[in-house]
């Protein structure tokens, strides 16, 4: 699991950056992360407060040890002990890398 699967998972095929010289591709509309994360939980899952249940929805392993990697991944520097601030890292990191890939998140998950 990496950060690009997790928002290939959200958002799917990533919009490549254009060609200089080429024609402009039209712009896709920005992609509504609340409801696609919605309808993959299936109502069951808090993914807006927990990466675990976040990951469940994608279908991705939410073990620790996968959480410890994908922190590592992502330039996490604190104690690798610390699965609560693990999780907030996580979570945060995503919610505003979906953002940044042009995922619409809402403002509060940012």
């Amino acid at each position: 699991m990496t950060l690009e699967t997790i928002l290939r998972a959200v958002l799917g095929q990533l919009q490549v950056p254009p060609v200089p010289g080429a024609e402009p591709a039209s712009a896709k509309p920005p992609v509504d992360v609340a409801a696609v994360l919605d309808a993959k939980s299936g109502g069951k899952l808090n993914w807006r407060d927990s990466v675990v249940d976040l990951l469940k929805a994608l279908k991705h392993d939410s073990s620790f040890s996968a959480r410890q990697k994908l922190a590592k991944q992502m330039n996490y520097t604190g104690s690798l002990a610390d699965s609560a601030a693990i999780n907030d890292f996580l979570h945060a990191k995503i919610m505003n890398e979906l953002a940044a890939a042009g995922g619409n998140v809402p403002d509060d998950l940012k």
